[in-house]
């Protein structure tokens, strides 16, 4: 079926000019697609096949990780300009982006990274009410991600981050 998705979207790349941007994105799903029907049981397949929530649930952790990964690719660049404009050592050159438009680019993907999360929390707090027993008890991590939420929302609304001041 990725195959399928993978061609179709290949294809539909001569009628939509702007598909080229896409491809590498389906061309990941559709390799980590195979890369699981190949090395996971088939009950765990079908399994998330029946629980389309459970598979919701995963698809949206994994997209929020993947978020919160590039907005740490955007710090990382944010310190690196910051400290190099400082010290003086940098030449100005068009390939290098302004700092405030690099700050601007991480502070949406931070708040898209805190809404996700809040999705993610969300979606797995009917998972958690599902699977806790009193011989399992699941409640630990739920809480110690509600608290990961209050942290990062926190950060998020004061706006004091990575130690930069407010100016």
């Amino acid at each position: 079926m990725s195959v399928i998705i993978a061609v179709l979207a290949t294809l539909s790349m001569f009628l939509v000019s702007t598909m080229w941007f896409v491809l590498p994105i389906v061309y990941a799903f559709s390799i980590i697609s195979l890369i699981f029907a190949t090395f996971l049981s088939s009950h765990i397949i079908q399994m998330l096949n029946q629980n389309t929530l459970m598979l919701f649930h995963i698809g949206l952790s994994l997209f929020t990780y993947a978020v919160c990964f590039i907005a740490t690719l955007y710090v990382i660049q944010l310190v690196w300009l910051d400290r190099n404009l400082k010290k003086r050592k940098i030449q100005f050159s068009p390939a290098i982006p302004p700092l405030m438009a690099v700050e601007r680019h991480f502070f949406c993907l931070f708040a898209m990274g805190e809404a996700l999360l809040t999705l993610t929390l969300i979606s797995g707090t009917y998972h958690v009410l599902q699977a806790v027993t009193p011989e399992k008890s699941t409640q630990s991590d739920f809480f110690l991600s509600l608290l990961g939420l209050v942290l990062v929302l926190l950060v998020l609304v004061t706006g004091d981050w990575a130690g930069v001041e407010k100016g």
